[in-house]
């Protein structure tokens, strides 16, 4: 009999924490919580014992990351949530409050028509990046 090895793939894998029913090549599989639920390289998904997974898989190494601008990092800093002090809290009610306004006038002076619906949702993008930029604004300051 030839012996062989396992060829070196990346699968992704997550463990459950209950019992559940996975769709396999093979047709369906009790997974136990504790288990392990891989994604094979083609997209196959089937249940895995702990022991054997630990056997056969190890964590793979992400991919380096090219190291980021100063400006991707900011881009990046802009999905953070900026809790704002209770000053930009009334500022942002004040825009909120105006854009509010301005909508209201359009909703009653403008018929309904798709060029109106596109000034509303111009409007609120606008109150939305006015509200963003004043609680940036500081992070904004750093150099």
């Amino acid at each position: 009999m030839s012996r062989w090895r396992k060829k070196p793939v990346v699968v992704e894998a997550w463990q459950t924490d209950h019992e559940l029913v996975v769709e396999t090549l093979e047709g369906p599989l009790k997974a136990s919580p504790g288990d392990f639920i891989i994604t094979g390289v083609k997209g196959e998904v089937y249940p895995c014992k702990p022991d054997i997974f630990a056997a056969t898989y190890e964590a793979a190494d992400e991919p380096e990351q090219p190291p980021l601008s100063r400006d991707e990092e900011r881009t990046l800093e802009s999905f953070d949530y900026h809790k704002p002090s209770d000053e930009q809290v009334e500022r942002i009610a004040t825009v909120r409050r105006t854009c509010k306004a301005a909508a209201h006038a359009l909703i009653l002076t403008v018929q309904p028509c798709a060029d109106r619906t596109v000034a509303l949702r111009k409007l609120h993008e606008a109150m939305m990046n006015a509200n963003k930029a004043i609680v940036c604004e500081e992070s904004r300051a750093r150099p």
